[in-house]
C-alpha cells in the first residue's frame, strides 16, 4: 500500500503534464491567407513549349505564421449543386494544379525581399470555360498545412462564388500583397 499513493500521484501528474503540453501545442498552428481573386494571364516564357501562350490561372497564398509551414497539399474544385428528392447534393470536378504539394513555404518576414513566404498555385485548365454557370456552381480552393514546430495540421478553405468578381486578368504582385496588375 505504501507504493500505491506515489504511483497514483506519478500517473496523475504525468497525465496532467501531457494534457498541458498537448493543449499548448494544439494552439500553435499555421496561419495561411488565401487571395480572394484568381488572376489569369497568357504564359510567355516556359520550358514547356506545349503550354507557351496558353492561359495560366493563379491563386496566391501567404504564410502569415512566424514559422515555416510544411507538407502542404492544395486542391481546386468546381463544385455544382443538384437537387434531389432528399435535398441538395454536391458534385465536384477536380481542377489539376501544376504543383499542388510544395514541401515547405518559409516563415512570414516583412524584411524578406524575395517573398519566400508566398506561393502561387497555378493551373492551365481554362477555369473561365469550365465555370459556365455560377448560379449553380462555385470554385473551392482548399489547402492543408502542417506547422513546422508543433506538427499540428490545419485546413484552409476559400470559396469563389461569382465568376465576374473572382477572375481578374493580370498577375499578382510579389511579396506581401494580393494586388493584381
Amino acid at each position: 500500500m505504501n507504493f500505491a499513493i506515489p504511483l497514483l500521484i506519478g500517473i496523475f501528474s504525468g497525465f496532467i503534464a501531457s494534457l498541458v503540453f498537448v493543449m499548448f501545442f494544439s494552439r500553435i498552428r499555421s496561419s495561411i491567407e488565401i487571395s480572394n481573386k484568381i488572376c489569369y494571364s497568357h504564359t510567355t516564357m516556359l520550358f514547356d513549349d506545349e503550354r507557351e501562350g496558353k492561359k495560366v490561372f493563379e491563386i496566391k497564398i501567404i504564410n502569415r505564421t512566424r514559422r515555416p509551414v510544411i507538407n502542404l497539399r492544395a486542391e481546386l474544385q468546381l463544385v455544382s449543386q443538384r437537387f434531389t428528392k432528399g435535398g441538395p447534393v454536391q458534385y465536384w470536378k477536380d481542377i489539376d494544379l501544376v504543383r499542388p504539394d510544395p514541401i515547405r513555404i518559409e516563415k512570414y518576414d516583412k524584411k524578406d525581399t524575395e517573398g519566400l513566404y508566398a506561393f502561387r498555385f497555378r493551373t492551365f485548365e481554362d477555369i473561365d470555360k469550365l465555370w459556365s454557370d455560377d448560379e449553380n456552381a462555385f470554385l473551392r480552393f482548399r489547402i492543408a498545412t502542417t506547422d513546422s514546430l508543433s506538427g499540428f495540421s490545419k485546413v484552409f478553405v476559400r470559396n469563389y462564388y461569382t465568376k465576374k468578381d473572382t477572375l481578374v486578368e493580370g498577375r499578382f504582385a510579389s511579396g506581401d500583397s494580393f494586388e493584381i496588375s
